[in-house]
């Protein structure tokens, strides 16, 4: 089954509170989930808990974000991105595995989000924070928060960081080269306008 072909099947069983497509998203989330072991865990928000049908969940599995799809190894979903990377961080120390966690713009507004970067350098745990930026305009009110520099920020901790274009391909590669780290990752990828 097709990413394509699962959204459109999970939007037609009406998932709780309700679907958000993919859009642009879909080839980050194919590459992100391709790139990782289907041992390891992923945390995606609502968005891209379709991902796991690519692992061989059923839409039906999906239908309510709280709930997690424990044998394709997809967590529960935290409405609130930073405390979703929290939660991640959490399970690559109790799992010494490979993690990731899928996470938009608004994460970084978060001092969670921080937090969980700084527990992972702490304790240098296998985590893969994949952060998908939005393009910014000139006429969007962002705030400074939004616009910082993640490299920055992962340098700054001594994070591994990798920008990368948002194409499937590119992402699986990072992913993937991320997972074999074993030690905090942070990639960043902008959609396309």
């Amino acid at each position: 089954m097709t990413l394509d072909q699962a959204e459109n099947e999970l939007i037609e069983l009406n998932p709780q509170p309700f679907y958000i497509p993919l859009g642009k998203w879909a080839p980050i989330i194919e590459g992100a989930f391709s790139g990782m072991s289907t041992r390891h865990w992923i945390f995606a928000g609502p968005r891209g808990r379709i991902g796991a049908t690519l692992r061989g969940a059923k839409p039906q599995r999906l239908l309510n974000a709280q709930d997690g799809a424990k044998p394709y190894k997809l967590a529960p979903c935290s409405h609130h991105p930073a405390r979703r990377a929290l939660h991640a961080v959490g399970s690559a120390l109790s799992t010494q595995q490979p993690t990731l966690c899928i996470l938009g713009d608004a994460a970084l507004a978060s001092g969670e989000f921080h937090q969980a970067l700084s527990i992972s350098t702490q304790y240098q745990c296998p985590i893969i924070f994949l952060l998908i930026r939005h393009p910014l305009t000139d006429d969007a009110p962002v705030t400074d928060q939004y616009s910082t520099s993640t490299q920055s920020i992962a340098s700054a901790l001594g994070i591994q960081y990798q920008n990368v274009s948002p194409q499937k391909k590119t992402i699986e590669n990072a992913v993937h080269q991320a997972a074999q780290s074993s030690s905090p990752y942070l990639i960043e990828t902008t959609l396309e306008k």
